[in-house]
């Protein structure tokens, strides 16, 4: 299949001292062939332009957001607004890696409707694999090789990737959408977003169907190593993002736990595949 390059694509983020993984981040965006990587520095030491010096080039934009607290909704709707030239933007974060398993992603999302508004796509979560460290040294990829099982609790979370043109708000930093379209799967199911979220949580929907054979996720390296957990449980609770020091996410306790917690029992190796 060809690859159709009528199609514009993006990926927009907002981060803060990710000096570890941004550079695989961006690096990754750019060889699955989107258009334009849009970044927002969140008061990051250095900065993400410093960080990047030696990759940066036309296609990656980089904005600064000097807000301490969490603004995502806002950069998002920003970005949405600001787009509307691009066919689909992805809104994740920095530890979210897209992931295909055949074909090209321009091709992949050149076979939604016209009337498709956003595409939800499930996390695939890896843990720590039981790095007590990073290694600046390796990748991403070759550092995290053990995900969780497919019906893990975490791997039922969502990300959107959505057209600009169809999108005026953004209530959910994890489904964006518009009622008056179509929400599908990443198999080209329409969603019904009036059944299929779970009371449990806003952003968590109960439309999953993980398996060897889904073609796109988004693979979440959701800790990093144990001392990059715990670094994120700190930074987290200081930019008010939903967590205080007094809740147990990202502690060990946490990591351990039974309901919610990493078996780091599956070996793998997909997201080689993208090694430089």
């Amino acid at each position: 299949m060809s690859i159709n390059e009528n199609i514009k694509i993006g990926v927009c983020i907002r981060a803060r001292d990710e000096q570890k993984i941004i550079i695989d981040f961006v690096k990754h965006y750019l060889k699955l062939g989107f258009d334009k990587i849009i970044i927002y520095d969140n008061l990051s030491v250095p900065s993400i332009k410093e960080t990047l010096t030696d990759i940066i080039n036309d296609k990656i934009q980089i904005l600064i957001d000097e807000k301490d607290s969490s603004n995502q909704h806002t950069i998002y709707l920003e970005s949405i607004n600001n787009n509307k030239d691009l066919d689909w933007l992805l809104l994740c974060d920095a530890d979210e890696f897209l992931y295909i398993k055949n074909g090209h992603i321009k091709d992949f999302l050149n076979t939604y409707s016209e009337d498709t508004c956003t595409i939800l796509i499930n996390w695939l979560v890896y843990g720590s694999s039981n790095n007590q460290f990073y290694d600046k040294s390796k990748s991403i990829y070759s550092q995290f090789t053990k995900r969780e099982d497919y019906n893990h609790f975490w791997n039922r979370f969502v990300k959107s990737f959505v057209r600009p043109k169809l999108i005026n708000k953004v209530e959910n930093v994890h489904y964006t959408v518009n009622k008056q379209y179509k929400v599908k799967s990443v198999d080209n199911d329409i969603i019904d977003m009036n059944i299929n979220i779970s009371g449990l949580c806003d952003c968590l929907c109960t439309y999953s169907k993980l398996s060897d054979n889904t073609n796109v996720i988004l693979v979440h390296y959701m800790t990093l190593d144990f001392e990059s957990m715990l670094n994120k449980r700190i930074k987290n609770a200081k930019q008010n993002l939903g967590l205080s020091l007094k809740d147990s996410k990202y502690t060990m306790e946490w990591y351990k736990s039974h309901n919610y917690g990493f078996r780091d029992n599956n070996t793998d190796l997909r997201m080689l595949k993208y090694e430089s």
